[in-house]
């Protein structure tokens, strides 16, 4: 994997893999989080579980991209192709830190949720979560300089708009209802924070679309 780019540096190689399996890990337990949340309406034990283990991927996503970026400035790589990855890693760092950020706020604000909007916050859990597997896959096209590279960011825009759409439905559900106005004000940023994944899988996306141009001219 990865060879294109570093066929002296298999450490390289090693970090990027075990960086990516991270930010996975990190989804899994985010994805069983919110399902668990989604089951009950509100924080029990498993969910608080869930998080904790979501927050440990997250922050060895965290360790693994300061080796990297430490590994990257050590050794004599072409300027151009240090910043390509550097800039892409920030950027994929935000997804995972992004599913901190939501089921932090679930445990703290102790959101409870009312059925009626369960089905759509479910339904916009999952095209988030389609997100970011795209996004992934489009990472190991990329370092793999599959053909794939750079061609799912059409898909992932799809599924942006599509989750843009629930949200939408959603936030006007929730203001026309009869609900406590705290209330309401929770479920609509718990809704704002879980679309923004999707936008921070596109903009990784583009990122890799960038990259794939850049190195086709």
């Amino acid at each position: 994997m990865f060879g294109f780019l570093f066929r002296k540096q298999k450490a390289v190689e090693e970090l990027l893999a075990e960086y990516l399996h991270s930010v996975e890990i990190a989804q899994q337990d985010f994805a069983r989080a919110m399902e668990t949340y989604l089951e009950t309406g509100g924080c029990c034990p498993d969910f608080e579980f869930l998080t904790a283990e979501t927050h440990k991927a997250e922050s060895r996503s965290d360790d693994i991209q300061e080796k990297m970026i430490r590994f990257l400035f050590e050794k004599a790589l072409i300027p151009e192709l240090r910043g390509d990855i550097l800039i892409l890693m920030e950027a994929v760092d935000e997804v995972p830190d992004q599913f901190d950020r939501v089921l932090y706020g679930i445990l703290t604000q102790k959101i409870v949720l009312q059925d009626v909007v369960k089905p759509d916050l479910r339904e916009l859990v999952a095209v988030s979560m389609e997100t970011c597997s795209f996004m992934l896959e489009d990472i190991r096209a990329l370092f793999e300089r599959s053909e794939q590279a750079g061609r799912i960011l059409t898909r992932v825009d799809q599924l942006e708009s599509h989750g843009d759409h629930i949200e939408r439905r959603l936030i006007t559900r929730i203001f026309e209802s009869d609900w406590d106005p705290l209330q309401k004000i929770l479920l609509r940023d718990l809704t704002l924070a879980l679309g923004d994944i999707a936008d921070l899988a596109l903009s990784v996306c583009r990122q890799v679309n960038l990259i794939t141009v850049k190195r086709r001219v």
